[in-house]
């Protein structure tokens, strides 16, 4: 494939013969050396990402098309491509074998993780009329790997707090390891989430859970157990000091079993939660999981990186 660079790129919900989905719009420049010059008609193609079985296993992501485009004589040549998804296979979001882990998954996690991610193109089996038909033969059968750049998505959640915190202490007699043994904490859980400019669909986060670690001045205290799901509403809003739309996400946590990793440091809060004379702010550093729910249905993204506070009422 020629040297390409991607200019804009924009997720938006719409509609095609009469039906709903997501719509990408891609517009790139492709290196062109030579003195050639002539007209590119209209290509449709589909586009496929690895399976559970990587490159033995494709499925079918989108439909693309190609805007008519002019080459001209060592002239980097500009390209519109649209895409279409009505719906996302069930193979793409359902979990690999002996793993918790979708293709959709490691696709995600690698783009947020600004990883350069392999997608691969074939000629549609429904081609434009304008494509030449000795085109179209040749490309159905060939698969070709496209390198789609990555996004790293720093700080994704811009502020992310827990409020209205009750610091539930360990039954003193309770056998250890048992869940009476541990600290528990209930809170209102609030996350603000940076939109990215490519999402311009509506969007929703229904449910949430983290891998939380909880510190005390700047001492590891233990590790919030929330990998259960749970329930959370999200509202559109505008994220202070910014022009960028983002997400204010919320939910109430009950009860969340705090597995204490040092006594001393759980020593320390106690006596600043009972003779302190200032508030007791932890700092918490998380790996959240979200489950968002869009025209093309329900699906996680996961392990977001978030830092913030958590506020103890005595």
């Amino acid at each position: 494939m020629p040297q390409y660079s991607i200019g804009q790129l924009g997720f938006s919900e719409g509609e095609q013969d009469g039906e709903r989905g997501m719509i990408a719009n891609v517009s790139l420049a492709l290196k062109n050396g030579y003195p050639v010059d002539f007209e590119i008609p209209r290509f449709r193609f589909d586009i496929l990402v690895p399976g559970c079985l990587a490159t033995a296993d494709f499925l079918v992501l989108a439909e693309a098309t190609t805007a008519q485009a002019r080459v001209r004589p060592k002239t980097d040549v500009n390209v519109s491509v649209s895409g279409f998804v009505q719906e996302l296979p069930e193979a793409l979001i359902t979990a690999c074998p002996d793993t918790q882990t979708s293709p959709i998954d490691r696709l995600l996690g690698s783009y947020i993780g600004g990883k350069e991610t392999l997608v691969y193109v074939r000629g549609s089996s429904s081609p434009c009329p304008e494509t030449p038909k000795w085109i179209t033969d040749f490309m159905k059968d060939v698969i070709v790997p496209v390198p789609f750049p990555g996004h790293e998505f720093k700080d994704l959640i811009r502020n992310f707090t827990l409020a209205s915190v009750h610091f539930g202490l360990p039954d003193p007699i309770a056998s250890p390891g048992s869940p009476e043994s541990k600290p528990r904490i209930s809170a209102l859980v609030k996350a603000l989430v940076g939109l990215p400019d490519e999402i311009r669909f509506p969007i929703d986060v229904v449910q949430v859970r983290a891998n939380s670690d909880v510190y005390y001045q700047e001492k590891k205290l233990g590790e919030l157990d929330l990998h259960q799901w749970q329930h959370a509403n999200s509202t559109r809003t505008v994220l202070p000091d910014e022009e960028q739309e983002g997400l204010l996400v919320q939910s109430i946590v009950k009860d969340a079993p705090l597995d204490v990793t040092d006594d001393d440091v759980l020593a320390d809060v106690v006596r600043a939660l009972f003779f302190g004379s200032t508030p007791v702010v932890l700092g918490v550093q998380a790996k959240v999981d979200i489950e968002t729910k869009t025209v093309l249905g329900k699906f996680v993204v996961r392990d977001i990186p978030a830092r913030g506070k958590v506020f103890v009422k005595r």
